[in-house]
């Protein structure tokens, strides 16, 4: 048997499509596009949901998105030109936690957990292109994204036997937004881009104004250096304005995050990039990035919003979040690239970070996302077998460093006989360093009117054991680990009209 890691295999299809339409060169270019994709994976037997010696659970995740929209492009004069593109957007995700129940007479099977969220959305992006003269252009633009929501969340209740339903809402809301940057050549060396964004959410009286300068010196023509810093702002999950907290003195239900404004954030970026030969270049950039206002607890807390999506399937939230939070992420990245020429090729980037953040207690923490560094690398070689017939093959390494995760606490899980953390000492350890190899081996061949592909693709070749997640275990008394995907051989065939 091959062990795949965890007791799951993803599921998944995707679709892509892009359409010129032919149209007159005064009425300017349309061109219609499409992306798309399910995908779904069934965990089976995970005791990450504490379960008991003569009961397991499963977990079933779901994840459905699609968009599609029409981009038209036109020339309003010789120095000006206006891209408009409005879109349509959907997305599905849905997470089921089921309980199997069993003793020597009785077998039930119990849905423990229950949520669906549907997001549709629809945008708008216009912006217009000047040029002024040789040396100064002007971009300016206007972006508007309107959210229609559907969110549903229910757990069974073992003491009623029975559901309630934790959230079950449906709302819009939208996010506009406004950017005009002016760049200019200075010498033929020496270039600036000043710019200023602004947005304002329709879900509260949040606003943002951020200015943004970049500046490049190219002293030779294959170094050039660059300077960049700016302000930015980030709405939170949608489900995060909309939890809501029941009040018992009242008996009704409130939305205490409604009013949660903007995470706010400073950048500040240096870069070197050296073309060594004309398909190679080297890279090199240095970062960092202040957060605050992030949302935290109102009471001494270890919670952020900074993790938020730490987690598969699940975004953490609470109640009554202020925006008192801070972070910050530094590091440096190297990327060495070799353009596809003399049918090789090869990518590498590695980086240096921390990632650090302070929640309502006013620790300074690792963050959940805290790996310290990472590398990535891949390449191929294509061998020509005839002139329509065409042999690659294709590699790629991944090696970061572990995920950041809160300890058990053994001799509480022990006591209540379900996984208990210690969030004192949360993110402070992380899991062993992340590995993987793939490889691809790929067929085509051309046809008049199609290509036609046939592939072999190996994932983790080398069936590295990479955690998946760690809980405790009431049946064995002892912390049980769950893995990633193992090795996993994959066959395919596709055909490109």
């Amino acid at each position: 048997w091959i062990v795949l890691g965890i007791s799951a295999i993803p599921l998944y299809q995707d679709l892509t499509f892009v359409i010129d339409v032919p149209t007159k060169k005064k009425a300017g270019r349309f061109t219609l596009w499409g992306i798309g994709g399910l995908s779904s994976i069934h965990i089976e037997d995970n005791p990450g949901f504490n379960g008991g010696p003569e009961e397991k659970r499963d977990q079933k995740l779901g994840s459905d998105m699609g968009a599609s929209g029409l981009t038209h492009l036109v020339f309003l004069d010789d120095k000006t030109s206006l891209k408009t593109t409005v879109a349509a957007t959907v997305l599905h995700q849905w997470q089921e936690k089921l309980v199997f129940q069993e003793t020597d007479s009785t077998s039930e099977t119990i849905l423990e957990n229950f949520n669906k969220n549907v997001t549709i959305g629809a945008s708008i992006h216009s912006q217009l292109n000047t040029k002024l003269s040789a040396k100064s252009s002007i971009r300016t633009g206007v972006i508007y994204d309107h959210k229609f929501i559907s969110f549903v969340d229910s757990a069974f209740d073992y003491n009623t036997n029975a559901h309630f339903v934790n959230l079950n809402l449906k709302n819009n809301f939208g996010l506009a937004q406004l950017y005009s940057q002016f760049h200019h050549r200075f010498s033929e060396k020496i270039s600036g881009t000043l710019g200023l964004h602004g947005q304002v959410s329709t879900l509260n009286p949040s606003f943002a104004i951020e200015p943004r300068l970049g500046f490049k010196w190219a002293p030779h023509k294959r170094h050039s250096f660059s300077i960049g810093s700016g302000m930015h702002s980030q709405m939170l999950p949608a489900l995060t304005y909309f939890y809501q907290t029941y009040l018992p003195a009242e008996n009704r239900y409130t939305r205490t995050n409604q009013d949660v404004g903007f995470t706010r954030s400073a950048h500040a970026i240096l870069g070197y990039d050296w073309t060594v030969l004309p398909k190679l270049r080297i890279k090199v950039e240095g970062y960092y990035q202040y957060l605050y206002k992030v949302p935290v607890e109102p009471t001494a807390s270890y919670f952020s919003m900074v993790n938020a999506g730490e987690n598969i399937g699940d975004v953490a939230v609470r109640d009554s979040l202020i925006n008192n939070g801070t972070g910050e992420n530094m590091g440096i990245e190297l990327t060495i690239e070799k353009f596809y020429d003399r049918g090789y090729y090869f990518l590498f980037t590695g980086s240096l970070y921390n990632s650090t953040y302070q929640g309502s207690d006013g620790i300074k923490r690792n963050s959940a996302f805290n790996g310290n560094y990472n590398m990535s690398a891949l390449g191929g070689y294509e061998f020509k077998i005839s002139k329509k017939n065409t042999l690659a093959f294709d590699s790629k390494i991944t090696w970061t460093g572990g995920a950041r995760y809160v300890p058990i606490n053994i001799d509480s899980s022990a006591l209540v006989q379900e996984t208990i953390r210690d969030f004192s000492r949360a993110y402070e350890e992380r899991y062993k360093d992340y590995f993987r190899m793939d490889l691809k081996a790929t067929f085509t061949f051309n046809g008049k009117k199609a290509s036609h592909s046939l592939a072999f693709d190996f994932q983790n070749i080398f069936n590295t054991k990479n955690v998946f997640s760690q809980n405790y275990n009431p049946e064995s008394g002892e912390i049980e680990t769950k893995y990633q995907l193992g090795f996993l051989p994959l066959l395919y065939y596709r055909v490109d009209f």
